[in-house]
Protein backbone atom coordinates (compact mmCIF):
# COMPACT_ATOMS: atom_id res chain seq x y z
CA UNK A 1 0.00 0.00 0.00
CA UNK A 2 1.54 3.40 -0.91
CA UNK A 3 1.99 5.77 2.18
CA UNK A 4 0.31 8.81 2.19
CA UNK A 5 2.14 12.19 1.58
CA UNK A 6 1.51 14.51 4.36
CA UNK A 7 2.24 18.04 3.73
CA UNK A 8 1.38 21.25 6.13
CA UNK A 9 -0.24 24.99 5.80
CA UNK A 10 -0.38 27.96 7.95
CA UNK A 11 -3.59 29.84 8.03
CA UNK A 12 -2.45 33.80 7.52
CA UNK A 13 -3.86 36.44 9.86
CA UNK A 14 -3.89 39.90 8.59
CA UNK A 15 -5.16 42.63 6.58
CA UNK A 16 -7.10 42.06 3.23
CA UNK A 17 -4.43 43.88 1.43
CA UNK A 18 -1.75 42.40 3.01
CA UNK A 19 -2.86 39.14 2.33
CA UNK A 20 -3.33 40.08 -1.37
CA UNK A 21 0.23 41.32 -1.38
CA UNK A 22 1.38 38.06 -0.03
CA UNK A 23 -0.18 36.13 -2.79
CA UNK A 24 0.92 38.53 -5.42
CA UNK A 25 4.46 38.05 -4.00
CA UNK A 26 4.66 34.76 -3.26
CA UNK A 27 3.80 32.94 -5.81
CA UNK A 28 4.63 29.22 -7.44
CA UNK A 29 7.03 27.43 -8.36
CA UNK A 30 8.80 29.39 -5.96
CA UNK A 31 9.19 28.92 -2.60
CA UNK A 32 7.61 29.51 -0.07
CA UNK A 33 4.20 30.27 -1.30
CA UNK A 34 0.66 31.35 -0.80
CA UNK A 35 -2.42 29.87 -2.05
CA UNK A 36 -6.10 30.62 -0.93
CA UNK A 37 -7.91 26.83 0.26
CA UNK A 38 -11.49 26.75 0.45
CA UNK A 39 -13.07 27.02 3.68
CA UNK A 40 -9.76 28.46 5.58
CA UNK A 41 -8.64 31.58 2.98
CA UNK A 42 -4.99 32.04 2.19
CA UNK A 43 -2.53 30.28 3.61
CA UNK A 44 1.35 29.72 3.41
CA UNK A 45 2.97 26.69 1.98
CA UNK A 46 6.85 25.84 2.21
CA UNK A 47 9.42 22.80 0.83
CA UNK A 48 10.38 23.18 4.37
CA UNK A 49 7.26 21.28 5.75
CA UNK A 50 7.92 18.06 3.48
CA UNK A 51 8.81 14.88 5.80
CA UNK A 52 7.85 16.62 8.72
CA UNK A 53 5.12 14.50 10.70
CA UNK A 54 4.35 16.01 14.50
CA UNK A 55 2.34 19.51 14.33
CA UNK A 56 4.36 20.95 17.23
CA UNK A 57 6.97 20.56 14.47
CA UNK A 58 5.00 22.07 11.88
CA UNK A 59 4.03 24.59 13.86
CA UNK A 60 7.73 25.42 15.07
CA UNK A 61 8.88 25.55 11.20
CA UNK A 62 5.58 27.86 10.27
CA UNK A 63 6.22 30.56 12.77
CA UNK A 64 10.16 30.69 12.06
CA UNK A 65 9.03 31.33 8.46
CA UNK A 66 6.39 34.09 9.38
CA UNK A 67 9.06 35.62 11.16
CA UNK A 68 11.58 35.97 8.06
CA UNK A 69 8.92 36.85 6.07
CA UNK A 70 7.55 39.30 7.62
CA UNK A 71 10.58 41.57 7.99
CA UNK A 72 11.21 41.44 4.18
CA UNK A 73 7.30 42.89 3.68
CA UNK A 74 7.89 44.87 6.22
CA UNK A 75 10.25 46.76 3.87
CA UNK A 76 7.62 47.31 1.75
CA UNK A 77 5.28 48.97 4.25
CA UNK A 78 3.13 45.98 4.97
CA UNK A 79 1.90 44.91 8.54
CA UNK A 80 3.34 41.65 9.71
CA UNK A 81 1.14 38.25 9.14
CA UNK A 82 0.21 36.18 12.59
CA UNK A 83 -0.24 32.10 12.14
CA UNK A 84 -4.04 31.29 12.59
CA UNK A 85 -4.19 27.32 12.47
CA UNK A 86 -2.13 25.18 11.03
CA UNK A 87 -3.66 22.47 8.68
CA UNK A 88 -2.06 19.09 7.65
CA UNK A 89 -3.05 18.23 4.06
CA UNK A 90 -2.86 14.30 3.53
CA UNK A 91 -3.72 12.79 0.44
CA UNK A 92 -6.75 12.03 -0.17
CA UNK A 93 -8.71 13.29 2.82
CA UNK A 94 -9.96 17.06 4.27
CA UNK A 95 -7.71 19.39 5.51
CA UNK A 96 -7.32 18.40 9.60
CA UNK A 97 -6.87 21.81 11.43
CA UNK A 98 -4.70 22.26 14.71
CA UNK A 99 -4.58 25.32 16.61
CA UNK A 100 -2.16 26.70 19.35
CA UNK A 101 -3.54 29.29 21.35
CA UNK A 102 -5.43 32.71 20.38
CA UNK A 103 -3.49 35.48 18.03
CA UNK A 104 -3.24 38.88 18.74
CA UNK A 105 -3.02 41.48 16.25
CA UNK A 106 -3.01 45.33 15.73
CA UNK A 107 -3.15 46.76 11.52
CA UNK A 108 -3.14 49.99 10.45
CA UNK A 109 -5.82 50.95 8.18
CA UNK A 110 -4.31 51.80 5.19
CA UNK A 111 -5.84 52.29 1.28
CA UNK A 112 -5.52 49.60 -1.57
CA UNK A 113 -2.89 48.50 -3.21
CA UNK A 114 -2.07 50.29 -6.36
CA UNK A 115 -1.30 47.43 -9.34
CA UNK A 116 -0.13 47.62 -12.47
CA UNK A 117 -2.34 45.65 -15.04
CA UNK A 118 -1.14 44.71 -18.55
CA UNK A 119 -3.39 44.35 -21.65
CA UNK A 120 -3.09 43.57 -25.30
CA UNK A 121 -4.39 45.26 -28.02
CA UNK A 122 -7.53 43.70 -27.51
CA UNK A 123 -7.74 44.87 -23.64
CA UNK A 124 -7.12 41.20 -22.53
CA UNK A 125 -5.19 41.54 -19.31
CA UNK A 126 -1.62 40.02 -19.53
CA UNK A 127 -0.27 37.76 -16.57
CA UNK A 128 2.89 38.50 -15.96
CA UNK A 129 5.40 35.86 -16.22
CA UNK A 130 5.94 33.71 -12.77
CA UNK A 131 8.91 35.86 -11.02
CA UNK A 132 10.86 34.88 -7.93
CA UNK A 133 9.53 38.03 -5.36
CA UNK A 134 12.54 39.88 -3.08
CA UNK A 135 10.53 37.61 -0.22
CA UNK A 136 11.49 34.67 -1.59
CA UNK A 137 15.24 35.00 -2.14
CA UNK A 138 15.49 35.86 0.81
CA UNK A 139 14.35 32.74 2.85
CA UNK A 140 16.42 31.09 -0.02
CA UNK A 141 19.53 32.63 0.69
CA UNK A 142 18.64 32.38 4.49
CA UNK A 143 18.53 28.28 3.77
CA UNK A 144 21.56 28.59 2.15
CA UNK A 145 23.47 30.67 4.66
CA UNK A 146 23.21 30.49 8.39
CA UNK A 147 24.66 34.09 8.73
CA UNK A 148 21.65 35.41 6.79
CA UNK A 149 19.30 33.40 8.46
CA UNK A 150 20.27 34.29 11.92
CA UNK A 151 20.37 37.97 11.04
CA UNK A 152 16.62 38.10 9.72
CA UNK A 153 15.34 36.30 13.28
CA UNK A 154 16.94 39.73 14.61
CA UNK A 155 15.29 42.06 12.41
CA UNK A 156 11.52 41.44 13.13
CA UNK A 157 9.37 44.16 14.30
CA UNK A 158 10.75 47.32 15.17
CA UNK A 159 13.93 45.95 16.49
CA UNK A 160 16.04 48.41 18.79
CA UNK A 161 20.12 48.27 19.23
CA UNK A 162 20.24 45.12 20.78
CA UNK A 163 18.80 42.92 18.39
CA UNK A 164 20.35 45.19 15.50
CA UNK A 165 24.29 44.33 16.90
CA UNK A 166 23.35 40.99 17.10
CA UNK A 167 22.43 41.17 13.28
CA UNK A 168 25.13 42.73 12.56
CA UNK A 169 27.22 40.19 14.85
CA UNK A 170 25.37 37.69 12.46
CA UNK A 171 26.47 39.84 9.19
CA UNK A 172 30.04 41.00 9.95
CA UNK A 173 32.06 37.58 8.05
CA UNK A 174 30.20 38.42 4.90
CA UNK A 175 32.09 40.33 2.57
CA UNK A 176 30.01 43.22 1.51
CA UNK A 177 30.76 46.44 -1.14
CA UNK A 178 27.73 47.99 -0.53
CA UNK A 179 28.88 49.37 3.08
CA UNK A 180 31.70 51.39 4.14
CA UNK A 181 33.99 51.05 6.64
CA UNK A 182 33.30 54.05 8.03
CA UNK A 183 29.26 53.05 8.15
CA UNK A 184 30.50 49.69 10.02
CA UNK A 185 32.62 52.16 12.57
CA UNK A 186 29.68 54.79 12.35
CA UNK A 187 27.59 51.89 13.75
CA UNK A 188 29.05 50.20 15.86
CA UNK A 189 30.82 53.24 18.08
CA UNK A 190 27.03 54.65 17.95
CA UNK A 191 25.83 51.09 19.43
CA UNK A 192 28.80 51.01 21.97
CA UNK A 193 28.27 54.04 23.34
CA UNK A 194 25.59 55.62 25.59
CA UNK A 195 24.23 52.60 26.87
CA UNK A 196 22.43 51.15 24.00
CA UNK A 197 23.75 47.90 23.83
CA UNK A 198 22.74 45.28 26.90
CA UNK A 199 26.64 43.98 26.89
CA UNK A 200 28.91 46.66 25.96
CA UNK A 201 32.15 45.99 24.19
CA UNK A 202 35.32 47.78 24.83
CA UNK A 203 34.41 51.75 25.28
CA UNK A 204 34.69 53.68 22.40
CA UNK A 205 34.82 57.54 21.51
CA UNK A 206 31.39 58.02 20.22
CA UNK A 207 31.21 59.17 16.21
CA UNK A 208 30.81 63.30 15.86
CA UNK A 209 27.71 62.23 14.30
CA UNK A 210 25.66 59.05 15.61
CA UNK A 211 23.56 56.92 13.87
CA UNK A 212 20.12 57.54 14.57
CA UNK A 213 18.47 53.69 15.16
CA UNK A 214 15.98 54.18 12.15
CA UNK A 215 19.89 54.49 10.31
CA UNK A 216 21.01 52.12 12.09
CA UNK A 217 17.91 50.05 10.63
CA UNK A 218 18.41 51.16 7.08
CA UNK A 219 22.13 50.14 7.54
CA UNK A 220 21.75 46.42 8.33
CA UNK A 221 19.10 45.94 5.97
CA UNK A 222 21.08 47.62 3.02
CA UNK A 223 24.17 45.26 4.15
CA UNK A 224 21.33 42.21 4.23
CA UNK A 225 19.98 43.00 0.60
CA UNK A 226 23.70 42.72 -0.39
CA UNK A 227 25.04 39.72 1.84
CA UNK A 228 21.81 37.91 0.24
CA UNK A 229 22.53 38.52 -2.91
CA UNK A 230 26.21 37.56 -2.83
CA UNK A 231 25.25 33.95 -1.40
CA UNK A 232 22.65 33.68 -4.11
CA UNK A 233 25.15 34.56 -7.16
CA UNK A 234 27.64 31.80 -4.68
CA UNK A 235 25.56 29.05 -5.22
CA UNK A 236 23.68 29.84 -8.43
Amino acid sequence: MTESKISWAVELIGPEDSKEFWKDQLRKPFDPYVEEIEDTGFVLRSSEFEGVDEAIAARDIAARLLRAINVTMSCDGFDPMTMGSLLKLVDGQKPIKHLFGEFRAEFRARFGIAKLVHTDALGNIIEPAPRESKAQRWMRAAAKSPQIAAALSYLEGKPDWVSLYKAYEALKNLPCDAVTRDEISRFTRTANTGGRRHHLGPKENPPEVPMTLNEAQNFILKWLSAAVDLVLAKHA
